[in-house]
């Protein structure tokens, strides 16, 4: 027979993960879009899927403050017990978005660690080449390492932004 504290974890465990199965995903995304609400930022025209304890959205239309910003059209997010990640697959920029004229992203991937849950890794690659980054949420700061394609270093407006170091490109700002 099994000790008592052994048998409570093992009920609280599958308890969890029926939860985290069985939930309603769409409900879970409308949850996610009201709490993005008040910064200006909207999501639209999307289709919302499960996938057991994780979630898929498909083509979705990605507002800032009124304005089209971008298309994505997957993203996957699979959130664990102790490593969660979210997915973007060909993210697009529009075209009358002159300033990022060609740019977009083929493939991003961002992760958190339940053990150190202030700091967000990124990993992205795009016409705009590929970059390796953290972003930390406490001190709301990001840090990224850029490899440029040739397209990236053409683009006038974004390049200010980025410092040419001895390893290569990169961007440090604040949000």
């Amino acid at each position: 027979m099994m000790p008592k504290s052994i048998r409570i974890v093992a009920w609280t465990l599958l308890g969890l993960f029926l939860v985290g199965a069985f939930i309603d995903k769409e409900r879970v995304w409308y949850t996610i879009e009201a709490a993005l609400a008040p910064y200006e930022v909207v999501i639209e025209g999307q289709e919302v899927s499960g996938l057991g304890w994780g979630m898929h959205v498909e083509n979705a239309q990605l507002y800032l403050y009124g304005m089209h910003t971008s298309t994505i059209e997957s993203l996957s997010i699979r959130p664990w017990i102790l490593h969660n990640s979210v997915t973007l697959s060909h993210l697009t920029i529009p075209e009358d978005l002159k300033m990022v004229e060609g740019l977009g992203i083929d493939e991003a991937h961002i992760t958190h660690i339940v053990w150190n849950p202030t700091v967000a890794h990124i990993d992205a690659v795009g016409s705009f080449g590929s970059l390796q980054g953290v972003i930390d949420l406490k001190e709301r700061t990001v840090n990224l390492s850029i490899d440029p394609s040739k397209l990236m270093l053409q683009n006038r407006t974004i390049m200010p932004f980025i410092k040419r170091t001895k390893e290569g490109y990169s961007y440090d700002g604040r949000f």
